[in-house]
């Protein structure tokens, strides 16, 4: 068993370079052992170190990995500039059936989280914004939607298929990914972990 404790992380470094930290809390949380390091190897990480940190510490170490996305009007936004919100980041594209299927339960998330200070974010891959705001406008799709132009902040997540799930806190650490399409109850479950 992973010896852990409150206030415990794991920090992941990737491939780029770019290290994210997870918090996997709690005394005997044996799904840092089961679940988070099984998955965060099958990403692509290279290493994995245990470190305890303070909350003040988090606030300085804690990332949202690569940055910068378009947004449907060709704006750059910061996903860093969520902080302070719990974040539901959404890896997806028109072309991907997965995809295509949970978004209805993500549209039903959305409204009913909308005024809970929650964001929830859906990041196209590498699409053109002509036919992802198409897309997203004939379905009826009310959440925020910007494209991965570059393909950088999906390598930073080590997103190898999608739909690829990523549920951040208030501070900016992942605390649950899921991988493949979900129901709104699982949706609702890991957005908890983010929210706590």
């Amino acid at each position: 068993m992973l010896a852990t404790g409150q206030g415990n992380c794991v920090l992941a470094q990737f491939p780029s370079g770019k290290n994210i930290l997870f918090d996997v809390g709690g005394e005997r949380n044996d799904a840092a052992e089961r679940i988070i390091i099984p998955a965060l190897w099958s990403l692509g990480v290279r290493k994995l170190d245990l470190v305890i940190l303070s909350h003040a510490d988090r606030d300085h170490t804690a990332g949202f990995g690569a940055d910068i996305v378009i947004d449907m009007a060709g704006n750059q936004v910061r996903l860093s500039d969520l902080r302070g919100k719990a974040v539901f980041l959404n890896f997806w594209a028109t072309w991907c059936v997965g995809c295509r299927a949970e978004m209805p339960d993500i549209e039903a998330l959305y409204q009913e989280y909308k005024d809970k200070d929650v964001a929830v974010i859906g990041i196209d891959l590498v699409e053109s914004e002509s036919i992802v705001s198409w897309f997203v406008q004939v379905m009826g799709y009310s959440w925020t939607f910007v494209i991965d132009t570059t393909g950088e902040v999906a390598q930073d997540y080590r997103v190898t298929g999608i739909p690829a799930s990523f549920f951040l806190d208030r501070e900016g650490i992942i605390r649950a990914i899921h991988i493949g399409s979900m129901t709104k109850e699982t949706m609702e479950a890991k957005l908890a972990q983010a929210m706590k």
